[in-house]
């Protein structure tokens, strides 16, 4: 690789959800001191500050090393209960005073609990917790966009047995 020339396939696949997350934190906090007599602040504010405790609990994560030093735990449980604390307020605000369905509480939801249960687990028993990015299966989907990459240019009768033979030259080729 030149020096200077980024690698597509070695981008970090979460690196859209952090940028997304700056971006959009600063354009909410501008909106909110712009507007502070804005009819729904309460609202645009529950937001701002899901935003601030995500770039917070994402900045820790990706920061930490393996296994978590207990300030970086703490800092972790404690901007994943702003995340999930906002984000309720922001639902219920949507729900109750503007009457819209603007935010489902999807699986992530649940899963982001269930990570800050097992960091409070692990700290009321005097344990010391494992940092969630050991569990991504990033590699294991950049692994699958590598295969799928492998079978793009390949003939729809032959794709199976093609995509296979190309996997086995590319698993050799790195042995």
């Amino acid at each position: 690789m030149k020096l200077g020339v980024i690698n597509a396939r070695s981008w970090f696949k979460g690196a859209d959800t952090t940028t997304l997350t700056h971006f959009l934190e600063k354009r909410y906090a501008d909106l909110v001191s712009d507007k502070p007599n804005h009819p729904h602040c309460r609202y645009l504010t529950s937001i701002l500050a899901g935003l601030q405790a995500s770039n917070v609990f994402f900045h820790t994560l990706y920061a930490a090393p393996l296994w978590l030093p207990k300030k970086d735990r703490d800092t972790l449980i404690d901007s994943l209960y702003g995340v999930l604390r906002s984000f309720a307020e922001a639902a219920n605000y949507a729900y109750g005073v503007l009457k819209k369905t603007r935010f489902k509480y999807q699986p992530k939801y649940h899963m982001l609990a269930e990570i800050r249960f097992a960091m409070m687990l692990d700290r009321n028993n005097l344990v010391p917790s494992l940092n969630p990015l050991a569990f991504s299966t990033q590699m294991d989907e950049d692994y699958v966009g590598k295969i799928c990459q492998m079978s793009r240019f390949v003939a729809s009768r032959t794709v199976r047995i093609k995509t296979i033979e190309r996997l086995k030259l590319a698993l050799m080729a790195l042995w």
